[in-house]
């Protein structure tokens, strides 16, 4: 009997750790001091005072260990758990199982796979913006200024001259651009009281140029402009054609200009003339250059008509006689032409041709194939008559 007993209480002491640890498991309690609370209570518990010996009969019917467990309770163990049950709760930790990528008992992180970042909306917003202002803004920009990425509305300089805007004949190779057309060779040079400039001008579109704009060589004597070239030619430039232009350039422009620049101005840029001379119920501008006078006739500040005056006094040289059998010709040529009145006087000391022209019977078209810039179209205003004919050598006032 004795022995029965014995065993009994053996086989419940083997149980006992597995009822504990149940407790324990559903309690959530921290797993560190819950193993120290259970070592201790295994050690110290007496099992012989709260087990009765049971019959051989009863310990067959006795319930399965993970079903029916009789609860085993005394008061040093009622005592210990409300010590364990005071402690504060953490969170239960899932056991885990072996990981087969471990290396020596610590794991290895194969791949991370991180999780997605929302897209910031105002760096989309600032993407798409400047994505507007590089496809659409800059391209208008550049149409309406004449500006570009690869060119500039300022003459392009070669490699030697982009230290500044102005080109300076001393330097070799000087080569200006200005919208579809580009300037080479600027050769300076003087014939009988006469001052011009030459060069070469290359068309780079692809569409004739017909001298439809109004670009102007301006010369400067450091810096301080000192003549404003009017550039104009009757015969247009075909696509990536060439043709050598000479403009008229004053005296000082020729001796002390030592640098220049091409520039485009518009007619609205001009400046307001104020005249002051009359004849009638005309405004009268008075313009002269060397031999020639031409006095325009204006009704509102419109042109109406104009007299041109043309006087060379004998030299006898070859040029003046060689002057006066052009000037007679060209008076011949002009009294061939409807409204048109020319007159050619010679004396023994000079000659002069005098032309007048009332505009509006003659058509414009008549007057542009005179390729005779003087004379201008009708109605054309005394600010467009005035500037321009003075940056072909004239004095007007």
């Amino acid at each position: 009997m004795e022995n029965k007993e014995s065993k009994i209480e053996s086989d419940v002491k083997s149980s006992l750790p597995k009822v504990k640890q149940e407790e324990n498991k559903e309690t959530s309690l921290p797993i560190k001091k819950e193993e120290k609370s259970k070592s201790t209570l295994d050690n110290n518990v007496d099992f012989s005072s709260i087990f009765s010996v049971e019959s051989e009969e009863n310990k067959e019917k006795a319930p399965s260990p993970t079903n029916d467990m009789p609860k085993v309770e005394n008061a040093q163990a009622k005592e210990e758990n409300k010590e364990i049950a005071s402690l504060p709760k953490e969170p239960s930790t899932p056991k885990k199982t072996p990981n087969p990528n471990s290396f020596n008992g610590q794991e290895r992180l194969l791949y991370e796979i991180k999780p997605e970042k929302e897209g910031n909306p105002i760096v989309v917003v600032f993407f798409f913006l400047f994505l507007f202002i590089t496809i659409v803004i800059l391209p208008f920009i550049s149409k309406k200024l004449d500006l570009s990425i690869f060119r500039s509305s300022s003459p392009t300089q070669t490699t030697e001259e982009k230290e500044d805007e102005y080109y300076y004949f001393n330097k070799s190779s000087v080569r200006a651009s200005l919208g579809q057309l580009e300037f080479t060779n600027f050769v300076k040079y003087k014939e009988k009281d006469e001052y011009f400039i030459r060069f070469n001008v290359t068309n780079t579109d692809e569409k004739p140029y017909q001298f439809d704009k109004k670009y102007y060589i301006v010369l400067y004597e450091d810096e301080t402009m000192v003549y404003r070239a009017l550039i104009h030619s009757y015969d247009a430039i075909g696509s990536l054609g060439v043709s050598e232009v000479k403009a008229t350039i004053s005296e000082k422009g020729y001796n002390d200009a030592d640098c220049f620049k091409i520039e485009e101005i518009n007619e609205s840029q001009y400046p307001t003339v104020k005249l002051t001379e009359e004849d009638g119920d005309y405004q009268v501008l008075t313009c002269h250059y060397n031999n020639d006078e031409i006095k325009y006739y204006f009704l509102d500040g419109k042109l109406a008509s104009l007299k041109e005056t043309f006087t060379e006094e004998r030299d006898n040289t070859t040029s003046y006689n060689a002057d006066l059998i052009n000037y007679r010709n060209l008076s011949l040529d002009y009294k061939k032409i409807e409204n048109f009145q020319s007159t050619f006087i010679e004396d023994s000391t000079s000659f002069t041709m005098i032309n007048t022209i009332n505009h509006k019977d003659i058509p414009d078209a008549t007057l542009y194939n005179l390729k005779t810039y003087k004379f201008f179209k009708y109605n054309e205003s005394k600010e467009v008559v005035s500037f321009e004919l003075e940056a072909q050598g004239y004095t007007c006032s």
